[in-house]
């Protein structure tokens, strides 16, 4: 489709140290130079064989420890990108997936940040009643600005399509609404029913207040938990709209 871009993603919450709280495989890459540069290469390889336009590294979470070899990683991912727009005469994105507070961003520094094109920040999951709201993903947005020295055009920000919080069970946006779509859709606050969610007016709030910023856009966690108007009759979409 014009204008879409694909990036492939490697790391996240089930294959870093942060759900098992074991041995770290990432970690376990990146100390090791012959590791780091297959890794690098089989990253290239990707967006070559596939046409990608993009990769986005997803460490949950580095340590205070890890900050030279996390710039390693990234400054030769970098380069390794910047070969292969020269060979492929187009352009690629680097991108990270990061924390949305200081726990566990000690590692990144603003010389780490500078060599990507963006700074995915998942202001999500915030261990409150509900877990994502607007005053979080602002602290968020003005953490990475102000504290660890991203340019505004790098900053993209969370959205996500399922309820959390402390004593709120978790549950997919598409698996809560599904019995009143309009209602939930555009409740005010995303609070409705035990849920802790994104409702309409929450994202558009959100998305004012990564504008104001200078920010280039948001990113969803995931479009599996989003609801399909395709099997919401018409008169329900019209109420949505």
């Amino acid at each position: 489709n014009k204008g879409v871009k694909a990036h492939v993603s490697a790391g996240g919450w089930g294959s870093s140290s942060g759900q098992t709280g074991t041995v770290d495989p990432i970690h376990n890459m990146v100390i090791d130079p012959t590791k780091r540069a297959i890794f690098v290469a089989n990253v290239m390889d990707l967006i070559r064989d596939y046409d990608l336009d993009g990769f986005n590294m997803d460490w949950e979470y580095p340590a205070s420890s890890d900050n030279y070899e996390l710039g390693k990683l990234l400054l030769e991912l970098k380069q390794g990108i910047n070969k292969l727009k020269t060979e492929l005469g187009r352009d690629i994105e680097l991108s990270i997936a990061v924390a949305g507070g200081s726990y566990g961003s000690e590692a990144y520094t603003a010389q780490i940040t500078s060599v990507c094109d963006y700074i995915m920040v998942m202001a999500f999951d915030n261990q409150a009643q509900n877990h994502s709201t607007v005053n979080f993903a602002k602290t968020a947005m003005d953490y990475w600005l102000n504290q660890k020295g991203i340019k505004p055009e790098q900053l993209i920000l969370a959205i996500p399509f399922y309820s959390k919080g402390i004593s709120t069970p978790y549950g997919s946006y598409a698996y809560f609404s599904n019995g009143d779509p309009s209602g939930y859709y555009n409740d005010a606050d995303g609070s409705l029913n035990g849920y802790e969610y994104n409702s309409k007016p929450v994202i558009v709030e959100k998305i004012t207040e990564m504008k104001n910023r200078g920010g280039s856009g948001v990113f969803i966690w995931e479009i599996t938990e989003d609801l399909s108007l395709i099997h919401i009759s018409e008169p329900t979409r019209l109420g949505m709209i």
